[in-house]
């Protein structure tokens, strides 16, 4: 009767830690697939603002930051509106108009 708990929850035990090994894989490729998606993004946006690395008022280093942890959308989001934002001003102030 001992020996049917005991094995019982060895068995346990080992199914919760194949089981916690398969969700940390599963979250590991998740967030390779998230970067991925976010450095083709990057790219896009590299090749329609018309700029190189290390040109004009874009911040890639922050750009990397917000790549490095656990994705935020609302952050990605903040970042990226600020980079089109401030590349509008640019294009408006070359064209001498004034952005509302």
């Amino acid at each position: 009767m001992d020996d049917t708990r005991a094995t019982k929850r060895a068995e346990r035990t080992e199914r919760k830690a194949a089981e916690k090994a398969q969700k940390e894989e599963d979250a590991r490729r998740q967030k390779g697939i998230k970067r991925r998606e976010m450095e083709k993004q990057m790219a896009s946006l590299r090749k329609d603002l018309g700029i190189k690395e290390g040109q004009g008022t874009v911040d890639w280093d922050e750009l990397e930051k917000v790549m490095e942890g656990d994705f935020d959308e609302d952050e990605w989001q903040r970042v990226v509106g600020k980079m089109l934002e401030s590349r509008d001003d640019e294009v408006s102030s070359c064209r001498g108009v004034e952005r509302r």
